[in-house]
């Protein structure tokens, strides 16, 4: 009887869940696409591959989904793991609303415990019936699965796989316009989960936002993904050895979430608090970003590092570079420092692919002086733009303001 019920429950899942993984796919279209849009409205130009971020997020979704999927599947019988048709239907439900609120909402993270959470409730409200109830051994799966994309999701964090990094230019609390980086990695992860000996399809979502300004992005995004791994982590352990009542069960889902989002804004308060390191230096030229394909990435200039010197002219200005590539377009030799204050001496022939273009985004100066608002990346379009028709409203939601030059700031 349960092996039937089973069955008709995995078809009826069949015709939604890729219809849901496809929303998904077309979500980090849609997303990675405005952040693109922002670039070439800061910057005139875009930064990173779309293709590339976007095809990213899918392989290592579906990686984390192949790995996630098939060590379920392996200690299924160890675990009594239980993913019936209806916590498909109701975590996608959930999804859904919450995406539609702030995606960084749908994580699983987020999304199984208040899963859980509110199925607590309406278990000790009185004469109510829900129909679609889940026993303690369906809450406990599904705090494995939330755990379980959490520590792989981190390990990709902290590899530095598949994040998605915009430049952008923005007016720092102390009135200078420095630069600073978008951060994103969000990630479709499709499974699929045993129940009675019949695989159920499941998609979740997960994934890390931020900004970074007064540390390297590289080095922001490692340490939220050790913050995801260890939350994640716990979240499995509490699943698998703290038993499978409703209350170890909810301390087990809220208590790592909590600590997730305390930790996450701490880093994020620190970095945002601390001095701004993309900001021009007392000698030289800052590289904020350097374009697909160019010269300067090919050099392996990293975002932070200074260049003082071209040829034998001293720079300090995104003219003494147009200037000094002017001498000689045809091959450039530079001096720069990296961020541990060392320096290194570089070159490499330039008008390959564009004469006198080195291909390096800089700092801007005190030159930046046009400004437009910058969207939160988390939100959907159109609620975000019904929600930004009122100024005040705008103003208050978020108060970063991007710097847009009237130069080109590419060299």
């Amino acid at each position: 009887m349960h092996i039937g019920l089973a069955i008709v429950g995995g078809i009826t899942l069949l015709p939604l869940a890729p219809v849901v993984y496809l929303l998904m796919w077309i979500y980090l279209a849609t997303q990675y696409q405005r952040a693109q849009t922002m670039e070439r409205s800061i910057l005139g130009l875009k930064i990173g591959p779309f293709f590339g971020y976007w095809w990213k997020s899918v392989v290592f979704g579906l990686i984390v989904g192949i790995i996630l999927s098939g060590g379920i599947y392996l200690v299924r019988h160890y675990f009594l793991f239980d993913w019936p048709a209806a916590l498909s239907w109701q975590l996608w439900a959930l999804l859904v609303v919450l995406m539609l609120i702030d995606v960084r909402l749908a994580d699983i993270a987020y999304a199984g415990p208040l899963l859980i959470a509110l199925i607590f409730i309406m278990s000790i409200i009185p004469n109510f019936h829900y129909p679609w109830q889940l026993s303690s051994n369906q809450m406990r799966s599904l705090l494995m699965v939330t755990g379980g994309a959490q520590l792989l999701s981190g390990l990709l964090e902290i590899l530095n796989w598949g994040q998605m990094t915009s430049p952008i230019f923005v007016n720092s609390k102390r009135g200078q316009v420095v630069g600073m980086f978008v951060i994103q990695a969000f990630r479709p992860i499709p499974l699929l989960l045993p129940y009675f000996g019949v695989l159920m399809p499941a998609t979740v979502f997960t994934g890390i936002s931020g900004y970074s300004v007064s540390s390297e992005n590289h080095r922001l995004i490692r340490m939220k993904g050790f913050v995801i791994t260890l939350t994640g982590l716990l979240v499995m352990v509490g699943a698998i050895f703290l038993g499978t009542s409703i209350i170890s069960l909810l301390v087990t889902a809220v208590v790592p979430v909590l600590l997730r989002i305390g930790l996450l804004n701490v880093l994020q308060l620190l970095d945002k608090d601390d001095l701004p390191i993309y900001v021009r230096p007392a000698r030289g030229v800052r590289a904020l970003a350097t374009l697909e394909h160019s010269p300067a990435r090919q050099l392996g200039i990293q975002p932070g590092e200074i260049i003082v010197k071209i040829g034998n002219i001293s720079v300090n200005s995104p003219y003494d570079i147009h200037f000094a590539i002017d001498q000689n377009p045809a091959y450039v030799k530079l001096e720069v420092i990296d961020t541990r204050g060392e320096s290194r001496f570089i070159g490499t022939p330039i008008f390959a692919d564009g004469p006198s273009q080195l291909g390096v985004i800089v700092v801007p100066d005190e030159r930046m002086h046009q400004y437009r608002e910058v969207y939160e990346m988390g939100k959907w379009n159109w609620i975000w733009h019904w929600w930004a028709q009122n100024p005040s409203k705008s103003k208050k939601s978020y108060q970063h303001t991007a710097f847009a030059s009237r130069e080109n700031q590419t060299m």
